[in-house]
């Protein structure tokens, strides 16, 4: 059973949508576009969880080792639909000040059985 993201991220999460097309190339400049796959349209997720304790960010940083960029969970985004994610590029900390911290990553949105 797959976990579920529980923590909410600041305001002003960022969705970026984008179509994945397969292009075929021919004579004269002339190209051919199809969608690549039923699920061709995919959201990615710009979050940050901004001046938080160190506890907090260590159990959001916990969470998204376990999945290792591989196992996808399950994200409300900020539309408030359910869908499935894995957190597959880095993530950062911004050490704000003494037990301050703000951690910035990006969910894609995945079609895993």
């Amino acid at each position: 059973m797959a976990e579920t993201f529980a923590w909410t991220p600041s305001l002003s999460p960022e969705t970026e949508t984008a179509p994945a097309v397969s292009v075929s190339r021919f004579g004269d400049g002339y190209s051919q576009r199809v969608p690549s796959g039923i699920n061709s349209i995919v959201d990615s997720y710009s979050l940050s969880f901004n001046y938080l304790d160190d506890k907090r960010i260590a159990e959001i940083a916990s969470f998204l080792e376990r999945h290792g960029g591989v196992r996808w969970f399950w994200f409300q985004n900020p539309s408030g639909r359910k869908v499935k994610v894995v957190c597959q590029k880095p993530w950062r900390k911004i050490f704000v000040s003494k037990g301050v911290v703000t951690l910035i990553c990006t969910f894609d949105q995945v079609f895993d059985i």
